[in-house]
């Protein structure tokens, strides 16, 4: 008996919501899709932090990436299987060896620009390694002879395709192969892991060696017991300079590769996040309003039901039934056009991840936005109804005091020196304030995203924001052999057509018992740097006991200006006075600075090459890059156009910059014409007898809706005005909180305020269309049936 009372009961909240609903089917149908893009946008967020970011480890596991790696080059005479098995027996649980023709930061043809990477460069002996091994991610067999084989990432950037003409220069020399297939690998695969693998058929490979013979190198991949890559590598270091003072090393490690191979997946995580925290605060505004309609609207109805035995509980009930339905239905959809759309975000992903990334199905990236949406709906709706508990069935009936308002009559027409349609306007403006508190609220929340989504473009796409993506900008930079530097110096500086020639070179110095390498840039004056806002706080170190940290490190690390800090080099440990913290989006936050006077405490400048910097413009830089190389020939080692290794670098950038934008706008249209629609068809329901005497008195249909629409407008200018200068000062400190975590720890970025007013007045047009466009309904209002219906 007590089941089939429980089942009736149910079953009569069931129906009252299902009246519920047919009722307000629009409205519901507008919570519904609000719900919907709520749900999408967590499910988008969701599934970029915890499927497409993680798309790199997988390929780590799948390929056996090592825990960290070392490459001893430029003299590896004597470093034999027995050396390297003695340094590294006691230390790791196993490891490969490989030989590579390396070439240290060399520019290489790559998205419509240069690129300035270590490029290693192997024959297909390469796919026989075990450990962090090269695999073919699509290959055409046709080709048989002068072939390469290049990383997938040269293909998802759109850039090249199987049998492309691939040239690019070594040394001076030039080369021109045939794409034969894309390669999917690890630690040498990405633009932003700072390394290429390319792979070249037999012969290329063995006329290359033969020519280049200075350029081979000994990778080691190894898998670590209790010690960090960083010790490891400071080991191999030590004990093969033993052997050959004259062999140099560079490195990495799983961590750092991981993370800038996946960073841009962590970054549109972040901005569709932000995006999804204010869909919500709109659905939790706009379901409290609903609601709070619903029970003003049925006063009537519900004393009705309470006078015919309905208690609260069963109507609160029944609301909960028909909005906990609305959003079940809409995280299931929500849900399915996540994962449909993320083939779309997958591409992105895939241009910087360098590898091919396919959305699979994650149960928390289903459940999050699942159990998000169900229990906010909850929540709000249990909030939003305690009002029917107080509700007295004969009050109800009688409608309480409803029926008079004895609000002030603010905009007397008899009075008023307005336009007589804007007077009308404006005192639906006041009649209905908490309309346009939200409307002001939602409004400005968008306006924020939108403004974000501006300054992306401003400072990515447009006018790209060099400093903070380079630790320094020129016009090209000569890498030159010891026995030629002077020379070159000389003749640089008899031309006419650059200026501020400076040497910078780089090397990876250790810090702390923890063995952290720091990129450090080495500069003969650090006066002659044209981007001195690469120190944010403090000043660049001058003297020959002074060093600079990036701020990221130094926060980690608790480290301060004025603290004293031990660097080492290859076995040689100095001391320096910290003068300021750096910031940049390179290297994963581990950087520093010296001057070439404070670095000769590590480093012998004496015997090694020579890195020259000059400015000019673009069209001289060619020129003078060309002019080096046919003057001084197989001295000149590298050769580094910055014009074009910024064009090739900045691609991604423009595109993301320009992607979000789009969205952030496309996003906030759908959310005012939800907001409005929900808005407008409450206003027209609570005056539809007013605007029946209106038409009885003489008014057109076009003149009251031009009057419904204006009366939003103000609430909407007022915003887009207030949260345009609240935007314009809080854009940065905003974006400071995601970009502190890539190093960049003081945004500056440039606030364009046309860009600005502009996006400001296109929300303000979009919701002034949409308001007349949803206003259309009082054209159906007639006064006659109106009369009738009393």
């Amino acid at each position: 008996m007590t089941f089939y009372k429980r089942w009736g009961g149910n079953m009569k909240e069931a129906l009252l919501a299902k009246s519920n609903f047919k009722k307000k089917k629009s409205s519901s149908i507008t919570i519904f899709l609000l719900m919907l893009l709520s749900a999408f946008l967590i499910g988008i967020s969701m599934l970029l932090f915890l499927d497409a970011f993680p798309n790199t480890n997988k390929y780590a596991e799948k390929l056996n990436a090592p825990d960290g790696y070392t490459i001893l080059y430029n003299d590896i005479t004597n470093i034999d299987d027995t050396v390297i098995d003695d340094i590294l027996k006691d230390n790791v649980k196993e490891y490969f060896t490989y030989e590579y023709l390396f070439y240290p930061v060399t520019p290489v043809p790559f998205n419509n620009g240069d690129l300035v990477t270590n490029l290693l460069i192997s024959n297909k002996n390469v796919f026989n390694k075990t450990m962090d091994k090269t695999e073919i991610a699509m290959e055409d067999t046709s080709v048989k002879d002068n072939y390469i084989y290049v990383p997938y990432q040269f293909y998802s950037n759109g850039t090249a395709k199987l049998k492309d003409i691939y040239e690019f220069s070594l040394n001076g020399r030039k080369y021109e192969f045939t794409i034969k297939g894309f390669t999917n690998t690890v630690s040498f695969g990405c633009n932003t892991a700072g390394s290429f693998e390319f792979i070249l058929d037999d012969e290329s490979y063995l006329e290359l060696e033969a020519i280049d013979l200075g350029n081979k190198s000994l990778l080691i991949s190894y898998n670590l017991d209790d010690i960090t890559p960083g010790r490891m590598d400071l080991i191999i270091r030590g004990e093969v300079a033993k052997v050959n003072h004259n062999t140099l090393a560079s490195s990495g490690d799983l961590e750092s590769v991981i993370f800038n191979r996946g960073y841009m997946a962590l970054i549109l995580g972040l901005s569709f996040l932000v995006v999804t925290i204010i869909s919500t605060i709109v659905i939790i505004l706009m379901l409290a309003n609903s609601i709070m309609n619903y029970i003003k609207e049925n006063m009537k109805q519900i004393g009705a039901l309470k006078a015919l035995g309905y208690t609260s509980k069963n109507i609160i009930l029944s609301l909960l039934i028909q909005f906990i339905t609305l959003a079940i239905a809409a995280v299931v959809l929500g849900a399915i056009l996540s994962y449909a759309f993320m083939p779309i975000f997958a591409s992105i992903i895939s241009i910087q991840q360098g590898f091919s990334y396919a959305p699979s199905f994650n149960i928390l990236a289903t459940l999050i936005p699942t159990i998000t949406i169900i229990l906010l709906t909850l929540i709000v709706v249990l909030l939003s109804t305690r009002k029917i508990h107080k509700i007295n069935p004969i009050v109800a009936l009688r409608e309480g005091l409803d029926s008079h308002n004895f609000k002030k009559n603010r905009i007397p027409l008899d009075k008023s020196k307005l336009n007589l349609n804007i007077s009308l306007a404006f005192k639906t403006l006041f009649n209905n304030i908490k309309q346009n508190i939200i409307t002001f609220i939602v409004v400005g929340f968008l306006m924020f995203i939108c403004g974000v989504g501006v300054m992306m473009y401003e400072n990515f796409s447009r006018n790209p924001k060099i400093d903070i993506l380079a630790f320094e900008s020129c016009g090209g930079v000569i890498t030159v052999d010891n026995e030629t530097k002077d020379s070159l110096y000389n003749y640089l500086e008899s031309r006419n057509d650059l200026t501020n020639i400076r040497s910078i070179i780089n090397i990876e110095v250790i810090y702390g018992d923890n063995l952290d390498r720091l990129m450090t840039y080495i500069v003969d004056d650090s006066e002659k740097l044209n981007n001195k806002n690469v120190c944010y706080q403090g000043r660049l170190a001058k003297y020959d006991n002074e060093t600079c940290i990036s701020g990221k490190f130094a926060s980690k690390n608790n480290i301060s200006i004025g603290d004293m800090v031990e660097l080492s080099y290859l076995g040689t440990t100095h001391s320096y006075l910290v003068t300021g913290l750096l910031q940049s989006c390179n290297n994963n936050g581990k950087e520093a600075f010296l001057t070439k006077a404070a670095a000769a405490h590590l480093y012998d400048f004496s015997l090694g090459d020579e890195y020259y910097w000059f400015d000019a413009t673009k069209e001289d830089t060619i020129i003078i890059l060309d002019d080096v190389v046919e003057i001084y020939g197989s001295h000149i080692l590298t050769t580094m156009n910055f014009y074009s290794v910024v064009e090739g670098g900045l691609e991604m950038f423009k595109l993301i910059a320009t992607f979000m934008m789009l969205a952030m706008i496309v996003i906030s249209s759908i959310v005012i014409l939800l907001v409005l629609y929900l808005l407008i068809k409450t206003l027209l329901h609570n005056k539809k007898n007013e605007y029946g005497i209106l038409k009885a008195l003489g008014y057109t249909s076009g003149s009251l809706i031009f009057q419904t629409a204006v009366s939003f407008m103000p609430s909407i200018i007022l915003s887009v005005i207030v949260f345009g200068i609240v935007s314009y000062f809080t854009i940065n400190p905003y974006m400071n909180l995601i970009m502190i975590n890539f190093g960049l720890m003081k945004c500056e970025f440039v606030i364009p305020v046309i860009g600005m007013i502009g996006i400001g007045l296109l929300l303000i047009l979009i919701s002034f269309l949409f308001a007349i466009f949803e206003s259309r309904k009082i054209k159906k209002i007639e006064p006659y049936n109106l009369l009738i219906c009393e």
